[in-house]
């Protein structure tokens, strides 16, 4: 009995906080199906007296918001094949490579962490205005072709998986396996849990 009631109050506390995350976008949905008085009512109503769908034809009526998704599917798709692309290379120099300086470079890329993006701004404004770049694809593209935190979770990621000989003519497929998370039988590589391509996509896209 004890323990039914153990679970019960887990259970509960579960729901209310399930409840406590989804009311704010319960509350933007059903806002979104109000009238303009109903919004700006001291007291606030939990249900619309009127579902008001020509706000959202009203809403995209206002906006060119097929415009806004076009531009920010081409950035994203061209950023994550430009990070995907650096990053791989200079995390497999990283992982697999042995060279002068390449402690140097791995301390470079991790200080680059710390570095707030805030800070920056206005040296990446300067130089996309001198570039001629401004109100442009490339002035938000081009400051987010390198990424130090890609960097360095595909190199962690090249280190789990199995190493292969010095100057082996499998590189480029060893690479791409490590990249991907795919299987390579004849190269013993198996998924990569953090599958870095997924991860570098969420990052790109939550920008």
């Amino acid at each position: 009995m004890i323990r039914m009631l153990g679970r019960v109050g887990i259970y509960g506390a579960i729901l209310a906080l399930a409840a406590l995350v989804a009311m704010p976008m319960y509350w933007l949905l059903v806002s979104a199906l109000k009238t303009g008085d109903e919004i700006f009512t001291a007291t606030p109503r939990w249900l619309p007296a009127t579902l008001e769908w020509s706000n959202f034809v009203r809403a995209w009526e206002g906006a060119a918001f097929g415009r806004y998704f076009f531009n920010s599917v081409v950035v994203a798709l061209a950023i994550l094949l430009l990070q995907l692309t650096t990053a791989s290379l200079a995390a497999f120099a990283l992982a697999r490579r042995r060279f002068r300086g390449r402690g140097i470079i791995l301390l470079v890329v991790i200080g680059a962490l710390i570095i707030p993006i805030q800070v920056t701004f206005l040296a990446n404004f300067v130089t996309l205005e001198r570039f001629g770049w401004i109100d442009s694809y490339w002035a938000l593209i081009a400051p987010f072709t390198a990424s130090a935190f890609g960097t360095f979770l595909l190199r962690q990621a090249f280190l789990a998986v199995p190493g292969m000989p010095r100057g082996s003519i499998a590189a480029p497929a060893w690479l791409f396996c490590g990249t991907f998370s795919c299987r390579c039988p004849g190269l013993r590589c198996s998924p990569s849990p953090s599958s870095p391509w997924l991860h570098t996509g969420t990052i790109i896209s939550g920008r």
